[in-house]
């Protein structure tokens, strides 16, 4: 019975989204949509129809925001984004799943036999990429100004202070809520079982993932502060960015502290071109990383051996399997590098769990495809501004995206359709200030 609900649930979504768009802006109705099916909705609930990819809480999110997008508010809504660049980066990076096709018609021993992909999983992949991509497609259509992207941040902070009782009371008293409302556990309890506490998990499938939520809160707040935009006032801010960051401490993830600090850097830097230096640096490394352990450049062992001193053994042992799992993988990719496994199981190698999102991607698509999405999602970094105040706002509305990119080396936080619908509000604007300074 619970089963049922809970797709009546995944079902019901997106007509519940075409409320909020009759009560709210477009802007605002469509960040309750996407953002409030991502903190509210079941993992992992699915409505399975024949030849298409499921229907998850992210895809009815989007179903619902487009409907209301274009019936409801009734807004031209590009397919593609924009003209140009953009737009043929979402055509190439759609289209790769038929080139991925064409070289894995054979069957692929990875500990077991695996079938060669059709030309029916060629066309399901591409719809789930394309269906991966609609939060920056929608995102490049909703945002026509600096003041929406603004907004989109404050809805951020607001959302998540009132999901903080949440988060809180899994903190203390263990990652049950999801079991309590829906049902069942969408993670293993174990894994967020941290320092003699626990993460909070919520409703969002990992711990690693609240946390980087609040990460992007609390980079939000530092946004909003560097903007002059305040709640209230600017002591307010001050007070709830020291809120977001204690919520990062008790959220027990080493990467998003650490990350919160990079951020820090960034944000502080005083000299513009600096920071533009660091900002295109992130994208670059984030590029190339796969090249460079495809290429064993890294001297994992010699690492190993002299950073024993420096570092806990248990953080450095971690580091250590990570790493070498992750040049395994890819050894095991071989020739397929470019392109990839497909997917039906081809990609993962039995007995190692690949976590990054790099490394699950190029498995499954190949470097290429990993490049192409890289670039599509920090694009506007590389855009010039005719003025010291639009180029030191792009920065700084930058900083929070290019960070949760960095995270796509160790974990897999892409998942989250806010930072996309962010990345597509960033596409927007900086065609915005280009038209102005034209």
């Amino acid at each position: 019975m619970q089963d049922y609900l809970n797709i009546g649930l995944i079902a019901l979504w997106p007509l519940l989204c075409c409320i909020f768009f009759l009560k709210f802006d477009t802007l605002t109705a469509t960040f309750i949509a996407i953002v409030g099916g991502m903190l509210l909705l079941p993992v992992g609930v699915e409505i399975d129809f024949p030849l298409i990819p499921a229907i998850d809480k992210y895809v009815a999110s989007y179903i619902g925001s487009i409907v209301g997008i274009v019936l409801i508010k009734k807004n031209t809504f590009y397919w593609l984004g924009q003209k140009g660049t953009v737009r043929w980066i979402i055509v190439a990076i759609v289209s790769i799943s038929f080139i991925n096709f064409i070289f894995n018609t054979n069957p692929l021993y990875n500990g077991v036999w695996k079938a060669g992909l059709t030309i029916h999983e060629a066309i399901s992949s591409s719809i789930a990429t394309y269906l991966a991509l609609l939060p920056l497609i929608i995102g490049i259509n909703i945002v026509k100004s600096e003041a929406d992207l603004i907004k989109i941040y404050k809805l951020l902070v607001v959302a998540l202070l009132l999901y903080l009782p949440f988060v809180l009371f899994e903190i203390r008293f263990s990652p049950q809520l999801h079991k309590l409302i829906y049902g069942f556990s969408p993670h293993e309890f174990k894994q967020q079982i941290r320092d003699d506490g626990f993460r909070a998990v919520v409703f969002l499938g990992h711990g690693l993932l609240t946390a980087n939520i609040y990460l992007c809160g609390f980079f939000s707040l530092i946004t909003l502060t560097k903007m002059k935009q305040y709640f209230i006032s600017k002591i307010i801010n001050y007070q709830l960015i020291f809120v977001f960051f204690v919520s990062l401490i008790l959220l027990k993830s080493a990467t998003a502290i650490v990350l919160a600090l990079v951020g820090l850097v960034v944000f502080y830097t005083n000299f513009s071109t600096v920071r533009n230096f660091l900002l295109r640096a992130i994208v670059v490394f984030a590029c190339i990383y796969p090249l460079v352990v495809y290429t064993s450049i890294l001297p994992l062992d010699w690492l190993y051996a002299n950073l024993q001193g420096i570092f806990a053994i248990e953080r450095l042992d971690s580091l250590y399997f990570r790493f070498y799992n992750e040049s395994l993988l890819l050894e095991y990719l071989g020739d397929y590098f470019l392109i990839g496994y497909g997917g039906s199981g081809r990609a993962i190698l039995a007995g190692l769990i690949p976590d990054g999102t790099w490394v699950v991607w190029t498995l499954r698509y190949g470097f290429i495809f990993w490049v192409l999405n890289v670039v599509l999602y920090s694009v506007y970094v590389f855009q010039k501004a005719d003025s010291c105040y639009k180029r030191n706002a792009m920065q700084i509305f930058s900083v929070m995206p290019m960070i949760i990119l960095l995270d796509q080396i160790p974990n897999s936080s892409w998942s989250m359709p806010f930072i996309w619908l962010v990345s597509g509000g960033l596409i927007s604007l900086s065609t915005y200030y280009n038209k102005a300074q034209t």
